[in-house]
């Protein structure tokens, strides 16, 4: 499989942003926060040039931590459920991130080392293992050889990072070995089409189970804030799609439990 790819060879718009995030150091955090309130309103969709230029202003005016967040999963930070939580305190998700942060990396460095250790430890190796060991199948990583990524992490930024072209080492490596088609074909994501099954085939079912007086997650989450996100009217400008999901399966998941 192709695992650590991405995180290896800087593939995903992220660390192009990093690898930017030199050059806007001086912008005051409030230019930066008023720039992306502004972007916002005009982005069709997470990923358009509008959203994505949205984040990475939000991103500027935002502690390490935040950032990470913001320009990933770009879901609930901290103060986010503080505002929304009903229990306890929980322990926060920035928390994780800053045990990675690593002063002496430079900002792509630290993008790439955050990434491997959280999003590929905890997210894209586990899903190709249980996927494999569903089937007996043993999983090979070839792009996670330790030799071949300190080589790579040891290159400097700009051989790793091109603006308009993804993985351009990786591809280029590859060049009279591949054919074309490969090598110059557009970065295709890998992604469940989960807006459009939200608002498809899985709406009777967040409507069944969860838009209702007796949903479960209305004792830990606000009830109005569960019908604003289903609404449109909270969180606009964050992965919106991806938080609904996460609220339906937060339901079903306690309505298995026992006493909850």
């Amino acid at each position: 499989n192709g695992d650590g790819g991405d995180e290896i060879f800087a593939g995903y718009r992220r660390h192009v942003a990093a690898a930017q995030l030199g050059r806007f150091s001086r912008v005051p955090t409030s230019v930066a926060a008023a720039a992306a309130q502004w972007l916002t309103p005009m982005a069709r969709g997470r990923r358009s040039p509008a959203g994505l230029a949205a984040r990475f202003a939000r991103g500027l005016a935002m502690t390490p931590e935040d950032r990470y967040l913001a320009w990933t999963t770009d879901m609930l930070r901290d103060s986010d459920k503080q505002s929304v939580w009903l229990r306890g305190p929980q322990p926060p998700t920035e928390a994780a991130i800053a045990a990675t942060l690593r002063p002496e990396l430079s900002a792509l460095d630290q993008q790439l080392y955050s990434d491997v250790k959280l999003n590929l430890l905890s997210d894209l190796l586990v899903k190709m293992d249980m996927a494999c060991m569903a089937r007996s199948l043993e999983g090979r990583s070839p792009l996670l050889d330790h030799e071949l990524a300190e080589f790579v992490f040891g290159l400097p930024d700009a051989m790793r990072v091109t603006p308009r072209t993804p993985k351009a080492l990786l591809r280029s490596s590859y060049a009279g070995l591949l054919n074309d088609e490969v090598i110059h074909g557009a970065k295709r994501g890998f992604e469940v089409p989960m807006a459009g099954w939200l608002a498809g085939e899985l709406r009777p079912l967040v409507h069944d189970v969860l838009l209702t007086p007796s949903a479960r997650v209305n004792s830990y989450i606000e009830a109005d804030t569960v019908t604003r996100l289903f609404a449109g009217s909270a969180f606009g400008e964050r992965n919106r799609a991806y938080l609904q999901y996460a609220l339906l399966v937060l339901e079903l998941w306690l309505r298995r439990l026992p006493g909850q």
